[in-house]
């Protein structure tokens, strides 16, 4: 099998055949791509070479904002690279003064919670639905 594969590659008919199949397949390819290139031209789309090149400039400058990320770093004292501070605490936690003289003490706490259950079953109650007018059926008869 090998001898017989050895054989017909190595003709000169054959490297011939190969050669001519592989330029045709090229031509094809360079013509659908000029054709795709102008048909999204003409409908204002990127081609695929526009949004390979578009990737090719994104890690170019991603490049340069490393370098320039490394630099900055360089320049600058490492004192002066802090992380940034969170927010600013406006409450106080209430002192032992404030919490002993507060009006709401543990003996209130489940009466305020039974009135907020009071109020939250008031507005869960069901409203009358308002008397039907005459039903389809009455309608069509009339």
């Amino acid at each position: 099998m090998d001898a017989l594969s050895t054989a017909l590659f190595e003709t000169p008919t054959f490297a011939k055949t190969a050669n001519m199949a592989n330029t045709f397949q090229t031509r094809v390819k360079k013509g659908v791509a000029n054709r795709m290139g102008k048909r999204l031209a003409f409908y204002n789309m990127p081609s695929r070479e526009d949004v390979t090149a578009l990737g090719d400039r994104i890690i170019s400058v991603e490049d340069r904002l490393v370098r320039i990320e490394a630099m900055l770093l360089k320049l600058m004292p490492a004192e002066a690279v802090k992380p940034a501070p969170g927010p600013r605490r406006t409450k106080k936690p209430p002192s032992a003064k404030t919490a002993a003289a507060s009006p709401q003490t543990k003996a209130g706490a489940p009466k305020q919670k039974a009135a907020a259950a009071k109020v939250a079953t008031k507005r869960t109650t069901t409203r009358k639905k308002p008397a039907a007018t005459k039903s389809a059926t009455a309608r069509t008869k009339t």
